[in-house]
C-alpha cells in the first residue's frame, strides 16, 4: 500500500505543475500568477514530502518479512539506511522542487501563449483585408 501512495504522490507531483498551467491558460482570472506560484510551491512541498515518507514505509515493509532471521539483502539495507538527511531536505526544501519543476512548464506555457497571440494576429489581419 505504501507503494501505491509513493508512486501516486509522484505522479501527483510531477503533473501539478501541467495542471496550475492547463488551468491558467483556460481561465487567467482564476488563477492569476501569484496563486499559481503558491498553489504549486504549497503542493509541491506536500506531495514531495508525502513521497519520500512513503518511499522509505514502503522500503520498511520491504525488509519486514527479515526481521528475525537477519538475512536482509545488503542492497535493500544500503537504500533504507541511506537517508542522507532526504526526509528533513524535503522537509525544509519541499517548496523548492516544485518551482525549479515547473519552470520549464512555465516556458512551454510562454512559448504557447506566444504561438496563439501571434496566431490571433494573423487571423485579425486577415480579416482586416476583407
Amino acid at each position: 500500500m505504501n507503494r501505491i501512495i509513493y508512486l501516486t504522490a509522484l505522479w501527483a507531483f510531477f503533473a501539478l505543475p501541467p495542471i496550475v498551467l492547463c488551468i491558467r491558460a483556460f481561465r487567467p482570472k482564476l488563477m492569476p500568477w501569484w496563486f499559481a506560484a503558491v498553489l504549486v510551491a504549497v503542493l509541491g512541498w506536500f506531495l514531495v514530502n508525502a513521497a519520500v515518507h512513503f518511499y522509505y514505509a514502503h522500503l520498511d515493509d520491504l525488509l519486514r518479512p527479515y526481521a528475525e532471521c537477519n538475512h536482509a539483502p545488503a542492497d535493500l539495507l544500503a537504500l533504507r539506511c541511506a537517508d542522507g538527511a532526504k526526509m528533513i531536505f524535503a522537509l525544509l526544501f519541499g517548496w523548492a522542487y516544485g518551482l525549479v519543476y515547473s519552470v520549464p512548464w512555465i516556458l512551454v506555457y510562454g512559448l504557447m501563449q506566444a504561438v496563439c497571440c501571434i496566431a490571433r494576429r494573423c487571423r485579425s489581419a486577415k480579416a482586416d483585408r476583407m
